[in-house]
């Protein structure tokens, strides 16, 4: 019998669960990582948000319902999810959990209908998970509301096992049409204005390096971004670009191709981007904003490269001259054992239903992680 059997179960509606596992893997390691504590995650869907009872509601990204492009549906969509958040918290007695992956929206930030809709699901939040301790300290800081309310900080896990990592780099450049010899950088993920894949694009057009390349990939976000980068393209060979949804293998295939991989965002907190590329070890250049310096002081400075102010050309070549680190960036800090123990202990404390220490120290043990903390 498995432990979790064992232990009195909590029930969680995940806004998602396990719906966006294809293209972003966290929602569902996170429900993954929690059963092993009793936790039982189902997906927030129609079937599923009309029944009431659920022990918590987790929301990972609330501002999607403002990226929807006609206003009278994002208008009825946003009164819709505060209506049914509202039912559940009055006739369920359900906590609501919000996993802060941002602060605020990045699109449609100074419309009259976000700072409505955000100021209202603030007000139905019963307890918050940052993933770093600046997110934290952040979070209260402009969200004041929220500092007598419950909160923990359980950092976003690695990537490792999501996607193959044992691929050939010759294979990998011979397939994406790039030499042995080319320096490599790559900026893979969502388009969107604050990545600000432009400039960099723009820089690489600039260089008179010839065996610099820059490879681009990821779903469209952004229109205007993604014109400027199709017409970069299109005048440079050394920038190839691939807007599009990539499959796992695809992903390794430009991990596998790459020297340093490039993230020049303006505006950050967290970021996905570069766990993924720590899982796939690969260093990264990226601004000294939000969580870059906790995650850079864990994993490594030789792994998690920042520089401040603008990206330029020399601070590119300077990433690049300094290589690629011996071994893999050391994750346990990012461990998904750890994610399970931490969320769930978090939730379990909101409804006033610990674990006893005799399972926890029985769930910890069956865990294939040596050390937790």
């Amino acid at each position: 019998m498995a432990i979790s059997e064992t232990i009195d179960p909590l029930s969680v509606l995940a806004w998602p669960a396990t719906r966006t596992r294809n293209t972003n893997p966290y929602p569902y390691r996170v429900q993954d990582s929690t059963a092993a504590f009793g936790v039982l995650t189902s997906e927030f869907n129609l079937r599923n948000v009309v029944c009431l009872g659920w022990d918590v509601i987790h929301v990972h990204w609330p501002e999607v319902p403002l990226r929807i492009r006609h206003f009278p549906v994002r208008l009825v969509v946003c009164f819709g999810i505060l209506g049914l958040l509202k039912c559940h918290k009055l006739l369920g007695r359900s906590k609501v959990v919000w996993t802060t992956h941002n602060l605020e929206p990045h699109e449609r930030r100074e419309h009259w209908l976000t700072r409505w809709y955000f100021k209202r699901f603030l007000r139905m939040v019963d307890g918050t998970i940052s993933l770093s301790e600046f997110g934290r300290s952040e979070l209260l800081r402009r969200h004041p509301s929220l500092k007598e309310k419950p909160s923990v900080v359980v950092r976003h896990g690695h990537y490792r096992g999501d996607y193959p990592t044992c691929l050939d780099r010759n294979a990998a450049r011979k397939r994406l049409h790039l030499e042995e010899d080319d320096q490599v950088l790559l900026s893979l993920g969502m388009i969107r204005p604050y990545k600000n894949l432009p400039m960099l694009a723009r820089l690489i057009h600039q260089s008179d390096e010839p065996k610099l390349k820059l490879l681009i990939a990821g779903p469209g976000k952004s229109l205007k971004d993604e014109a400027i980068l199709r017409e970069l393209a299109a005048e440079d060979d050394r920038i190839q670009l691939e807007i599009a949804f990539l499959p796992v293998e695809e992903v390794s295939e430009y991990f596998a191709a790459c020297d340093l991989v490039v993230l020049p965002y303006s505006d950050i907190l967290n970021s996905g981007s570069l766990l993924l590329a720590l899982s796939m070890s690969r260093p990264a250049l990226i601004t000294d904003k939000g969580a870059t310096p906790e995650i850079a002081d864990l994993v490594g400075h030789s792994w998690v490269q920042m520089y401040s102010g603008d990206l330029t050309m020399g601070v590119i070549q300077r990433s690049l001259e300094a290589g690629r680190p011996d071994g893999r960036p050391d994750l346990s800090q990012f461990e998904w054992p750890l994610t399970g123990q931490l969320t769930s202990t978090f939730f379990r404390g909101l409804i006033g239903q610990p674990l006893t220490a005799d399972s926890e120290r029985a769930i910890l043990k069956s865990l294939p992680v040596e050390k937790l903390t």
